[in-house]
């Protein structure tokens, strides 16, 4: 249903909007009611409520799901909190929320994601992100920790280095993806990206997964993308 949600923007029906504006960005308030059939296999509306706010160098977004019963009645469902501090000019540092309703109708926190952005001189970034996620006791343990490197390493040429950790056997975070991102802006509006995905084996040494190439193209009235995807077969 929160699939439904983010990809069929067209399913939207009714939208009541509170943005002034006098205020677009600093706090507004909206509401979405879903009623396409296509939304699920339940063909269940859904109501989205969200809000936007924003004091000082903290922003808050949230956004509720709700789902509409039998009796025309909406019932909590989702709510996912959003928290953006700027603590100085060369780090930002986001808190995502995500809370869903147990059998009594309470609001209980399932996952929290964490993220420190670290601004380095030349528009070059470091990215820690954190996600914890509620096990059978109650408690929020790491289910994952992505490391994300970005680098200027020419005029019009970008490198991005991601690691992604899980949860090995023993409990313990270790690697088990890694990616290198080059990104390159030509001429007349083409961006060039040049992608490859690392995995671990069953012994832990690091194999070549994919690779993946896709030149975007932008026009006046419209973008091309043409993209190349090679992966791993049996034989290596």
């Amino acid at each position: 249903m929160i699939g439904a949600y983010c990809c069929c923007a067209s399913a939207f029906a009714q939208t009541s909007d509170s943005r002034t504006a006098e205020e677009p960005t600093k706090s507004w308030t909206a509401t979405t009611d879903l009623k396409s059939d296509d939304l699920g296999p339940q063909h269940i509306p859904l109501r989205i409520i969200e809000s936007h706010s924003q004091s000082g160098n903290r922003t808050l977004d949230k956004r509720s799901v709700e789902i509409r019963r039998n009796d025309g009645r909406f019932e909590p469902y989702q709510d996912i909190e959003k928290e953006i501090l700027t603590v100085d000019a060369f780090t930002v540092r986001s808190t995502m929320r995500t809370f869903a309703r147990d059998v009594n109708g309470s609001k209980a926190l399932v996952q929290l994601t964490e993220e420190d952005k670290h601004i380095l001189p030349g528009d070059d970034s470091n990215i820690v992100r954190m996600t914890y996620n509620e096990d059978v006791s109650g408690r929020l343990q790491p289910v994952q920790r992505e490391m994300v490197e970005t680098k200027k390493i020419g005029k019009n040429l970008e490198e991005t280095n991601t690691t992604v950790m899980l949860p090995s056997v023993n409990g313990v975070l270790a690697p088990v993806s890694q990616t290198h991102e080059l990104r390159k802006r030509a001429a007349n509006d083409t961006i060039v990206i040049e992608k490859t995905t690392w995995l671990t084996d069953v012994n832990g040494k690091w194999q070549v997964s994919e690779v993946r190439q896709a030149t975007t193209t932008e026009g006046q009235t419209d973008r091309t993308i043409e993209e190349h995807v090679s992966r791993i077969d049996s034989e290596g």
